[in-house]
């Protein structure tokens, strides 16, 4: 009898280590999914977002022509090839719709395809490896509604921006970068697109860390500027972040804007912490400044970002981006939040994908803006 009892334990203990173990091979097969899921989700928004900017190149590019359907899919293929990180298509999926009544032109692109990692958890119906994603773009017409653009691009390389970047570059999706490298292959993929934008623009850089170390004014030689990047996008011997000095030197460039409509992007990579020895700092914070209490460094950021704004009420859009861990303190991002002309364009990203995406939306805004009388 008690040989039968010790058994029945055993069988027991057994048992419930079998369960265990198929307990743990379901959660691990979950987790992979999840895992998938999340990767899938980011790919798929990076993809909408290129496709949301080719198809702004089309629409714009016939509404300069009135209405050119064959220049809208000219202009849309030449910002997105078939085949480019994956997203496939063909040419009957790029529709072109013109409406007389609204004088519109229209770009949609319709159920490209984007394959997935695992096709069981994530494939759209009917198709077991790719998820078919879609966007729109409307633009005016005619010719006369599309005004120039400047944009520029202040950039914090102190020397944080050497660390390594937490996933593959963000343009390529291939190898290791820094965050430098991640920066400079997304400013390429913008000057790019700018230059083969219907839209007119110039493009001005200023690259900073405890001070202006680099600055080119607007131009419209999108190779110079490729060049002036590529070149100056290295790792500062300093680790301190003087963005007033970057402001500052913006200032100055924006007078010399040759379009009316402005676009800025301040990059910081690290903490506010620096500003010029001779710099005059208010002891008040700017005008409808609401975030946590600002040391002398942030509140001198803020007021300069408020006085540029207010110099040009109607025709500058600011973009602001906490770039890693450095820059994401309370009094930091509080700043950024301010500097930017509103919450849509302030951004904080731990990687350089979300860098390029928010590079992305700011090109797409150069679309809006250029229909914006």
């Amino acid at each position: 009898m008690m040989r039968r009892v010790i058994s029945l334990f055993q069988n027991i203990h057994h048992n419930q280590q079998g369960a265990a173990a198929i307990m743990f091979a379901l959660f691990l097969n979950a987790a992979v999914i999840a895992s998938a899921l999340c990767l899938d989700k980011g790919r798929s928004l990076l993809a909408r977002s290129e496709m949301t900017n080719a198809a702004s190149a089309g629409s714009l590019a016939a509404g300069r022509k009135a209405g050119n359907e064959w220049l809208a899919k000219t202009f849309f293929k030449a910002n997105l090839e078939s085949g480019y990180q994956g997203i496939t298509y063909n040419d009957s999926d790029i529709v072109v719709t013109i409406n007389e009544a609204e004088n519109t032109v229209s770009v949609t692109p319709l159920n490209f395809r984007l394959p997935v990692i695992i096709p069981f958890a994530t494939a759209s119906a009917g198709s077991s490896a790719n998820m078919l994603i879609s966007s729109r773009s409307t633009a005016s017409m005619p010719e006369s509604n599309v005004v120039p653009i400047s944009v520029m691009l202040l950039y914090d390389t102190s020397s944080s921006m050497a660390a390594q970047d937490p996933v593959p570059c963000p343009v390529m999706g291939q190898g290791v970068c820094t965050k430098l490298e991640a920066v400079k292959e997304a400013t390429n993929w913008l000057i790019n697109n700018l230059e083969n934008s219907p839209i007119e623009s110039s493009i001005a850089g200023v690259l900073w860390s405890d001070t202006v170390t680099a600055s080119m004014p607007y131009s419209d030689d999108f190779a110079q500027a490729t060049a002036f990047f590529e070149n100056g996008l290295q790792p500062s011997p300093s680790n301190s972040t003087n963005a007033l000095s970057a402001l500052e030197e913006s200032e100055a460039l924006l007078n010399q804007s040759p379009q009316e409509r402005r676009l800025v992007m301040l990059m910081v990579d690290g903490n506010l912490d620096t500003v010029a020895g001779n710099s005059t700092i208010p002891t008040d914070n700017p005008p409808d400044y609401a975030g946590v209490p600002l040391s002398d460094a942030h509140r001198a950021v803020a007021w300069k970002c408020y006085e540029i704004k207010q110099a040009y009420p109607k025709t500058l859009s600011l973009w602001t981006v906490a770039y890693g861990p450095e820059a994401a303190t309370p009094m930091n991002l509080d700043t950024l939040k301010y500097c930017a002309t509103n919450q849509d364009q302030y951004f904080k990203a731990t990687t350089g994908v979300e860098f390029y995406v928010a590079l992305n939306r700011m090109n797409s805004q150069a679309g809006s803006l250029a229909l914006t009388q």
